[in-house]
């Protein structure tokens, strides 16, 4: 018999079962002590819906639309880097699940699945991009998003350098044989299965391939240089309120996986 999944920690503790230990810590862990992790997690658990009643109402719509595209919820799918790590599927899977649902997916520039095969999946196809040192990998990949049939960009701009991730460093992570980014096209992404002792493949696959110089400048020629929407991901201080945004928006993230930020203000709806 199947094991019921009745909410998301129920997949969370079937998973721990099953998966390798340096594994769940990759998915599961956070930046240095995981204070943010841990505030971030007291945040959210402080959110509380509060019910109208008697309005009189016999159906509920959660529809709605973001950055221009139907959503049958108002949310979308985070970007999630390797996700072969879990399943051979990896992202098809998620892609799949995503358009099913009926709620845009965000695909990690870190994909362990090409592109164009998550794309054919079809639904609603958001491409995040991180700012490499190699200028000639993001235009690839900002053509590529185009012509697969992306309907955005979303640019993380608050991972600088990959943070002292613990666990990782703990565990001398490396990605299983098979896995890697395979929507970039360079010698650097065998970093990711050969990390020094005590450190982590990811990170040293990130400090080498990332490009921490990233400006405003850049996200303004990033804009320029696509006719998608361009959305920005980072924590709220990340943000400079003395000069106008460039892109279309500012997505919040959890802020704790890659960087010890600190968490997103979040109230009560």
């Amino acid at each position: 018999m199947a094991e019921s999944l009745l909410c998301v920690r129920d997949a969370e503790a079937a998973a721990t079962r099953i998966l390798p230990a340096d594994i769940r810590d990759f998915i599961a862990g956070g930046s240095e002590a995981e204070v943010t992790l841990a505030a971030n997690r007291a945040a959210l658990d402080a959110v509380f819906l509060t019910p109208r009643m008697l309005g009189g109402i016999t159906a509920c719509d959660p529809s709605t639309v973001l950055v221009g595209c139907q959503s049958a919820l108002p949310v979308a799918i985070a970007p999630m880097s390797y996700q072969r790590m879990v399943h051979p599927e990896g992202e098809l899977g998620m892609a799949r699940a995503a358009r099913e649902a009926g709620i845009p997916l965000t695909l990690s520039m870190m994909s362990s699945c090409p592109l164009e095969q998550v794309a054919a999946v079809g639904g609603t196809l958001w491409q995040q991009l991180y700012w490499l040192r190699d200028r000639g990998q993001v235009t690839d990949m900002i053509q590529r998003a185009e012509a697969a049939g992306c309907r955005a960009l979303v640019l993380t701009v608050d991972v600088p350098r990959l943070g002292r991730r613990l666990r990782d460093m703990r565990n001398n992570f490396a990605l299983p044989p098979g896995v890697t980014a395979v929507n970039l096209h360079d010698e650097s992404a065998s970093l990711l299965h050969r990390p020094p002792a005590g450190a982590s493949g990811v990170a040293a696959h990130t400090n080498y391939a990332f490009d921490p110089s990233l400006s405003w400048d850049d996200v303004s020629w990033l804009r320029a240089s696509t006719r998608l929407p361009c959305w920005s991901a980072a924590s709220p201080r990340s943000r400079s309120p003395s000069r106008p945004c460039p892109t279309s928006g500012w997505f919040i993230p959890r802020g704790s996986w890659g960087w010890p930020a600190p968490p997103g203000k979040r109230e009560s709806r």
